[in-house]
């Protein structure tokens, strides 16, 4: 038995690409959000906008949009109209405002110490507005706009007609336009805010008891805010005005609207293919609710049935959010509703997703599943777990490759090591040294040459370490044809093997409680490499467990466990019948076992 002195090694695994669930589960809520924003208070309204509006604004006053409605043109340019300059603007934009000024982070990050005084200002700031005004009375003043009145009648005989929302900014314009010209420019459309305040303080005042819920139900039904900006022939209709100097640019707008429906539809994706754990649902709940749409399509379990369920309910959420939109929302018309636009924009980015997720689940590779097939017991089973250098027979492997498969009915021969012995390279034949030289421009070096005892004729093997030392290549060859063995092994003991298809052929890996093997061209060499790096990262993150790092003198055992696990794995899915049984290679061992770190010996 040979001893060789080896020093610990700090890297005994491979750094091997792994996924970041959290990461990208965050990375798709983060999305999702965002998009979720930019939809509704910029791309949906102002693609809304530019699409109703028309290039020039119609000109009328009060007297004739009462008589004459809005038409077809919700650009609209009211004259002779004036409204209450001394009105207090929205008490929740003033709330949201002071947080916004208060938690500035590069003021903050400049003088740290001003934190505990800007967050005494803002909490003075929020007292101050709300007061003691209920809840309602604060909603109602925010959402209820400031009326519009002919400047040749006044506020009581013009009616509540026209009213200017309490936003800032839109008081600002409104004032800058009326001090200019006596007049308005901007986009007219009719005024939900009575359906809205009725909504808010239903919501805001559940039922006590069961026996309420049905009448709070009825009471949201009949806010009237499924309904509220259609026409109602036994009322007056009333609008309100977003003053506006043109409309928005048609293409920008689009855009917009295209790239907010673009990363809800990516956001949702991303967070659909992330896996979940306890983490997970503790510091990223809403993420991971999000994340059981996608459930039934990863870890393999969407098949084309799946996809196809998929694709459909994502092109009937597609034709559903379009009626919602278009037909019932009236979405780039001058008669919209903005409730309906709303649920049909997210119907249609739910189905864009839908679709979106089962396109890449029918590009993604699919993760294999390791059937359960119960190890063979051995007839002579190694009494002591030492390296099976010095076995009588001859590798029965090379004897059985081209048995059929008939032989199940006969009795099973049992597996034993061959006998490996050290090689100069004058044995080696010209295949195998060609191999050799191209292995080496790939980056693999630790040359090593070895022959079978039983087989003195026979041309010696050629064993090389590449990829950080987590591969090990094999060359042979018959003087015709040559044979690559690459070979990894995961931290839990499993063998990944890629052989070339000189040596078998299989359309997908054989895949056994023993290892995992696959075959593949070995022209040209850079491409089975990369199959057999794919390969070996992807039973890595299936199982999570790293790629182990292989010492140099460890190539003669990872060569005999390789050739073991691929005898065992062959007779499970019944291409030989042999009996293969447990072995112990120094640190390694079949069947697969953890593997532990490299130990130092004196």
């Amino acid at each position: 038995m040979r001893k060789s002195s080896r020093r610990k090694s700090t890297s005994n695994t491979a750094v091997t690409p792994r996924r970041h669930d959290s990461f990208y589960l965050l990375v798709g809520f983060t999305l999702l959000c965002l998009g979720t924003l930019l939809g509704l208070f910029s791309g949906l309204p102002n693609c809304h906008r530019a699409y109703a509006m028309k290039s020039f604004p119609r000109e009328l006053d009060l007297d004739q949009l009462k008589s004459e409605g809005m038409g077809d043109n919700p650009f609209v340019l009211l004259t002779h109209v004036d409204f209450d300059h001394q009105a207090p603007t929205s008490p929740l934009e003033h709330i949201t405002t002071a947080f916004a000024e208060g938690l500035n982070p590069v003021e903050l990050s400049k003088h740290p110490e001003l934190i505990q005084t800007k967050i005494a200002a803002m909490k003075q700031d929020v007292a101050d507005t709300l007061g003691q005004a209920p809840i309602d009375s604060l909603l109602e003043e925010s959402f209820r706009g400031i009326p519009l009145f002919s400047k040749t009648k006044g506020l009581r005989e013009s009616g509540p007609l026209v009213s200017l929302s309490r936003h800032s900014r839109d008081v600002t314009n409104a004032k800058q336009q009326i001090d200019s010209s006596d007049e308005i420019r901007g986009y007219l459309h009719r005024d939900t805010c009575d359906a809205t305040i009725t909504l808010m303080n239903t919501l805001v005042s559940p039922p006590a008891s069961d026996d309420g819920a049905a009448d709070w139900f009825t009471a949201i039904k009949q806010s009237g805010i499924m309904h509220a900006g259609q026409a109602h022939p036994d009322s007056q209709p009333r609008y309100r005005i977003e003053p506006l100097q043109s409309p928005p640019d048609k293409l920008t707008s689009a855009f917009l609207l295209i790239a907010s429906l673009g990363m809800i539809a990516t956001g949702l994706v991303l967070c659909g293919t992330c896996s979940l754990s306890i983490w997970s649902w503790l510091f990223l709940p809403l993420p991971s609710l999000v994340s059981l749409l996608g459930i039934p399509l990863r870890r393999g379990r969407g098949g084309s049935k799946t996809r196809f369920a998929y694709t459909f309910v994502g092109i009937n959420l597609l034709m559903i959010g379009g009626y919602q939109a278009y037909l019932l929302g009236g979405f780039g018309q001058p008669e919209s509703h903005s409730l309906h636009t709303v649920l049909g924009f997210g119907l249609i980015a739910i189905g864009v997703a839908a679709v979106l997720g089962a396109i890449v689940n029918a590009r993604a590779p699919k993760p294999e599943r390791i059937p359960e097939v119960p190890m063979p017991k051995s007839a002579e089973a190694s009494p002591s777990a030492i390296l099976r250098y010095n076995s009588s027979s001859s590798e029965v492997e090379d004897e059985s490759t081209n048995e059929n498969s008939d032989q199940g009915n006969r009795p099973s021969k049992i597996y034993q090591d061959p006998v490996v012995l050290a090689a100069m390279d004058d044995h080696v034949g010209s295949l195998t040294m060609d191999k050799m030289e191209r292995l080496s421009e790939l980056g693999f070096s630790s040359r090593a040459f070895a022959r079978f005892q039983d087989k003195p004729t026979s041309q010696s093997i050629g064993l090389m370490l590449g990829c950080n030392h987590t591969v090990l290549a094999e060359v042979s060859d018959n003087t015709v044809h040559p044979t690559v063995r690459l070979t990894s092994i995961l931290h839990d003991g499993l063998p990944v093997i890629t052989v070339s298809e000189s040596v078998t052929q299989c359309d997908h890996p054989k895949m056994a409680t023993s290892g995992v093997y696959q075959s593949a061209p070995d022209e040209p060499l850079k491409a089975m490499l990369a199959a057999h790096l794919q390969q070996a990262i992807r039973m890595s993150e299936k199982r999570d467990s790293n790629i182990v790092t292989i010492d140099c003198d460890e190539k003669d055992e990872v060569f005999l466990l390789s050739h073991r696990a691929f005898a065992s794995v062959r007779s499970q899915h019944e291409e030989l019948n042999l009996e293969v049984g447990p072995a112990t290679y120094e640190r390694f061992a079949f069947p697969p076992q953890p593997i532990p770190e490299l130990a130092v010996t004196q």
